[in-house]
């Protein structure tokens, strides 16, 4: 391809563009050992020629002469589009009046789409298990489905109002609290943490947990800031994976307040909810409306490049996936039903989504199938 001063090219219409895609352009660009090209451009357009919207664009020129490299670009649909896609090759008129190209690949992958999350049970999430006589009345035990840890001054239920009006929206008491009752922790040892848990099940794997509480602020005193973690374990003294939560600075409020915790692909152990106070403020913290959430983590598969033997081995190489993610290579000598898969290696995609194996070649077994499962 040969430019002098504008740009030129070829391009080449390669059907309608879908929607909720990520089209993925690579190709080769090469520097001349003779003499120094110029830098190649890649497009991605929507049209059927090169005068359509450019939706990406891209190239360059390997910095040693008398090789070859791959540059790519990529672009996301939406959930409306319209027209065709074009692929477009071209050159500026800079070094010296030619780009040079090969391998010209485009991939379209569907979008992930992510699953709602899933509401995980809390037993006795917005403390009205254990009911009180009345407004402003406590119930000073535990609270059911809870355990109590490290609170010399208890833990309990509480309905709130009465004459001390602790909260003057009650009965049901204000968003984003629910119900009458609140759950409360004391503690007045400054550095010593105190409260309640719930073990809520089996850890598991390539999940995002997110813990929303209700923290509230009484209308007749300061009080302490709760604290909200998930831990791994049975109990609070489990590894702790997320904690945050405080005070809302408005006293006779609750406000919300989130963890998130994503697991990766190799857990162990249950998972607890866990809700406390140290000595700050005056003595108690104040909790309700417990949610936890779960949703699976969506990884793209990787687009897998030419395979070729090196060696005496079979090199599988390809990018595009999620990064970190991992994947399983199973193999099978026979796609005659039914079919047995059998794991031939794992691994896990590098930072940008890549990968490369070398799996050596059975000259016994003269025919070899291979898939690719994420995770």
């Amino acid at each position: 391809m040969f430019s002098g001063d504008d740009t030129v090219g070829i391009y080449q219409d390669v059907g309608q563009l879908q929607t909720n895609t990520i089209y993925t352009l690579t190709v080769a660009i090469g520097s001349r050992n003779d003499r120094i090209n110029s830098p190649g451009i890649i497009s991605l357009l929507n049209g059927s020629d090169n005068t359509g919207t450019v939706l990406a664009s891209g190239g360059g020129l390997p910095s040693t002469q008398n090789t070859w490299q791959n540059y790519s670009v990529t672009f996301t649909t939406g959930a409306s589009v319209s027209g065709d896609l074009t692929i477009m090759l071209s050159a500026i008129g800079a070094g010296t009046i030619q780009a040079d190209f090969d391998n010209v690949r485009l991939t379209a992958t569907p979008v992930p789409v992510t699953p709602p999350p899933t509401a995980v049970a809390v037993n006795n999430f917005s403390f009205e298990a254990n009911v009180a006589s009345g407004a402003g009345q406590v119930v000073n035990s535990t609270p059911t489905g809870w355990t109590t840890f490290n609170s010399p001054l208890g833990t309990g239920s509480q309905w709130a109002g009465g004459s001390v009006v602790d909260y003057t929206g009650n009965t049901p008491m204000a968003l984003p609290a629910a119900g009458n009752q609140l759950g409360w922790v004391n503690q007045t040892a400054a550095g010593v943490t105190a409260g309640i848990y719930q073990t809520v099940g089996v850890l598991q794997a390539n999940t995002v947990y997110t813990l929303i509480v209700a923290i509230g602020s009484r209308n007749d005193r300061i009080n302490s800031p709760g604290r909200i973690s998930l831990i791994n374990g049975n109990n609070n003294a489990g590894a702790v994976l997320a904690s945050g939560g405080g005070l809302p600075s408005t006293q006779n409020t609750w406000q919300d307040y989130s963890i998130t915790y994503v697991t990766g692909n190799s857990v162990g152990g249950n998972l607890t909810v866990a809700l406390s106070a140290t000595g700050a403020g005056t003595i108690q913290a104040d909790f309700d409306n417990v949610r936890l959430t779960k949703a699976p983590i969506t990884f793209t598969a990787p687009t897998l490049g030419r395979p070729i033997v090196v060696g005496g081995n079979l090199i599988l190489a390809g990018g595009g996936g999620s990064a970190n993610a991992p994947y399983t290579w199973l193999t099978t000598t026979n796609l005659t039903g039914p079919v047995t898969w059998t794991t031939n290696s794992t691994g896990i995609l590098d930072g940008t989504g890549t990968f490369s194996n070398a799996i050596p070649i059975n000259p016994s077994q003269p025919t070899s199938f291979f898939r690719m499962r994420i995770p």
